[in-house]
Parts: C-alpha cells; sequence; structure tokens
C-alpha cells in the first residue's frame, strides 16, 4: 500500500468523473502525459486496464467500479485533513438552501422535512419553511 501515489487516486478519480484523461488533468492542473502516466502506474498497482477508450470517452471497467467508491472516500478524507473541512455537518453548518416544490410536495414532505431541520440544523425553519430565523 506505501506503494500508492495519492495523485494516482486524485487521477483515478477526475478521469472516472470526466470520463477524459484530458479533462482529468485540466482539472488536477496536470499536464495530459502526468495524468496517463499516473494512470498507467496505478492500472499495474491494480492489474487491471481500470478504463477502456471508448468513442465517448473513457469507459470504467468493472474492477474500476468496485474501486470508485473506496478512492473517491480515501481522496476526500484525505483532502479534508488538508482543508479542516471534513464534510457536511447540519448541527454547525450556516450555509443556506432554497427547496422548491409544488402544492403537494408542501402538504405532503415538508411537515416531515422541517421536523427533520429542526431536530438536527442549529437554526429553526419558520412553520411555511420560506425561510432560517
Amino acid at each position: 500500500m506505501a506503494a500508492l501515489d495519492l495523485e494516482w487516486i486524485a487521477v483515478f478519480d477526475e478521469v472516472y468523473k470526466a470520463s477524459s484523461v484530458t479533462k482529468a488533468a485540466e482539472r488536477l492542473g496536470l499536464t495530459q502525459g502526468a495524468a496517463s502516466t499516473a494512470l498507467n502506474r496505478l492500472r499495474g498497482f491494480y492489474g487491471d486496464p481500470l478504463f477502456t477508450r471508448t468513442s465517448r470517452g473513457m469507459l470504467a471497467t468493472p474492477r474500476a467500479d468496485e474501486l470508485q467508491p473506496v478512492l473517491r472516500q480515501i481522496r476526500e478524507s484525505l483532502e479534508g485533513t488538508l482543508t479542516g473541512n471534513n464534510g457536511f455537518d447540519p448541527s454547525t453548518s450556516r450555509r443556506a438552501f432554497r427547496i422548491c416544490m409544488t402544492d403537494l410536495g408542501e402538504t405532503s414532505l415538508l411537515p416531515a422535512l422541517l421536523n427533520t431541520l429542526q431536530s438536527s440544523a442549529p437554526r429553526r425553519a419558520d412553520r411555511r419553511g420560506t425561510h432560517w430565523e
């Protein structure tokens, strides 16, 4: 495991999301060649091609689909240690959200949603749920 480079994980994650080595490299601020090299090393590490080139871009192999949630979680956890942001915590968040729904949704879904928000978020929504106090 010590041989697994963290940059490889970032390249894998971006290729998986973008289906393109070039786009992944751009997002990471790497050259296309550096991203390809990282991907090739990761392929060697896992002994799997991970992605195959198609007319629609890079298609993930079954092994890549299997690895993706684990490698994404590792990447997010490591990036969280660098930024101090370890995910969304509704009890401390001060973010504002706008929710749009039909009249039917307002009568059937909104009461339960407000109950959940009132118990897990620090601020209280008004009865209509249209703004935070």
